[in-house]
């Protein structure tokens, strides 16, 4: 099945209209597009859940812990890489602490927190300096003197530790148990680990199955639909809309009257992206804790529904208790939790508890949940294209605000943010655009493009989404069978067996 599917009859060659102005906020032009409208989709809460530990288990809490409030002042915050120099030891190397892995952007601190508490001296520092390399390259940081410099040192003492002692091993020559559980060959794969580089990746499709309460399980496995993170409807959503070059492709493989999408590789990242995550660190309590996850379902025609997690980045403590994060067992047992399920793993050689609570005052009300961006503007069609794409984040799981934080382009300092409540957001949205009925064509795109995948064919397939660089240039979904240059890179980790297995009804 190949060709152009467009966005159907009424959907392609898209024009926005370049005339008239009304000043101010860098509105030159009109921007709008003629496109049609529709009503926004009705989207439940299914449940929330988080990760308290990853240990010997995987231990899910549902409901969820809160845990991550927004801090009550907003501190300064200097972005720029080389603003790590001030960490840095004499040696050359880094103390692993949560405070360096925020300000590295990993993303998955507790692995390499728990390898680090079985390190000390030198073994550690070197430990951090790879970290601090390894960020480097994923995030392609500028090369500036004062970051070659600090790289260099880190280089540096990881080759006089080498010839030494191999690298980390100093610390396993005693320890035995420390060198038959963390071979030096892993070190390499731990690192992606805590900055989230893996070969294709699939999301926990199988604790989703066993969260979601009965309203909503019991209608997809009678009926179907779509299974999808939220970024996937965000660019779904916001396609036409952007003044971007545009070409991704997602991989999708259906069974049944199931829809998975899967998540490539991350590749080319930017050091804004490590910049988000440090922000995030700084302005969140307890930051190296996960986020928590919040299991939405969004209604479609005929009972069809999407259901994907979002992971808001904070909380309002006005209006949600966040208390400190919960470690260990007798922590789970004390706050109310009891085991309630285990089951192994699908792609990693543990075993996944689920622990539940009948408590229900720690259920936040989805108002109470914030989300965090930076920026260097807001100004002109860019800067109507973000709040856009923030407001899709914030309305798809219904948070109450996005606080957003300003950089200041030239010295990378975060100096101030400002808070937008999803109302204020979309009159800014309907403002910049010059379009009163933005938002209805928004949800008109999104609705239109999980209609064009609900008829992808069985098996594997891929939505192609093109556009030239420019506003109101036509946008191009495609669906292709299989998922071309993705295959290899996707089959690293096998999904159809998975498939079979999920929803049976």
């Amino acid at each position: 099945m190949k060709g152009d599917k467009g966005h159907g009859k009424g959907w392609s060659g898209w024009k926005g209209s370049q005339g008239g102005s009304k000043g101010g906020k860098g509105k030159g032009r009109v921007h709008r597009l003629n496109l049609p409208t529709a009503n926004a989709p009705e989207i439940v809460a299914g449940t929330s859940y988080c990760y308290a530990a990853k240990h010997s288990y995987i231990d899910v809490l549902t409901p969820a812990w809160h845990c991550r409030p927004l801090v009550p002042h907003l501190p300064k915050v200097d972005l720029r890489f080389e603003a790590l120099r001030e960490l840095q030891t004499s040696s050359g190397g880094f103390e692993v602490s949560p405070l360096l892995l925020g300000r590295l952007g990993a993303t998955e601190q507790e692995p390499v927190l728990n390898l680090a508490k079985d390190l000390k001296g030198r073994d550690l520092e070197v430990l951090g300096a790879r970290l601090v390399l390894k960020a480097a390259e994923f995030y392609n940081v500028p090369d500036t003197p004062q970051t070659e410099a600090m790289c260099l040192r880190c280089k540096k003492l990881i080759e006089v530790a080498s010839k030494d002692t191999d690298g980390l091993d100093a610390s396993r020559k005693d320890n035995k148990a420390l060198k038959r559980e963390r071979p030096n060959d892993d070190i390499e794969k731990l690192l992606d680990i805590t900055f989230g580089i893996v070969r294709g990746l699939w999301s926990f499709f199988e604790l989703w199955e066993r969260l979601l309460p009965s309203k909503i399980l019991q209608p997809f496995k009678d009926v179907g639909g779509i299974l999808c993170t939220r970024f996937f409807l965000v660019d779904l959503a916001a396609a036409p809309w952007s003044p971007y070059e545009i070409d991704k492709s997602y991989p999708l493989f259906r069974s049944g009257k199931h829809i998975y999408m899967g998540q490539v590789p991350r590749s080319g990242v930017e050091d804004r992206m490590r910049q988000g995550h440090e922000l995030e660190a700084a302005w969140v309590k307890n930051s190296e804790v996960e986020e928590e996850k919040l299991l939405m379902a969004l209604q479609l025609p005929k009972g069809r529904q999407v259901l994907f997690a979002a992971a808001p980045d904070a909380l309002d403590p006005a209006m949600a208790e966040c208390l400190a994060p919960l470690e260990t067992e007798a922590n789970f047992v004390g706050a109310g939790y009891e085991e309630a399920e285990a089951f192994p793993h699908p792609t990693e050689p543990t075993t996944c508890r689920i622990w539940r609570s009948q408590n229900i005052g720690l259920d936040a009300p989805l108002s109470a949940y914030i989300e965090i961006k930076k920026t260097t503007h807001l100004n002109g069609l860019n800067g109507a294209n973000k709040l856009l794409n923030y407001w899709l984040q914030a309305a798809l799981m219904k948070a109450g605000a996005v606080c957003v934080a300003f950089a200041d382009d030239a010295t990378g300092v975060v100096s101030h943010g400002q808070k937008f409540s999803l109302r204020q957001l979309e009159v800014e949205i309907q403002e910049r655009f010059q379009d009163p009925d933005i938002l209805s064509k928004v949800w008109a795109s999104l609705l239109h493009s999980l209609d064009l995948i609900s008829g992808t064919m069985q098996g594997r397939s891929q939505l192609q989404l093109q556009k030239h660089r420019g506003f109101g240039e036509r946008l191009r979904e495609e669906l292709t069978e299989g998922w071309g240059e993705m295959t290899e890179t996707m089959e690293a980790h096998p999904f159809e067996p998975r498939a079979r297995q999920l929803f049976a009804s």
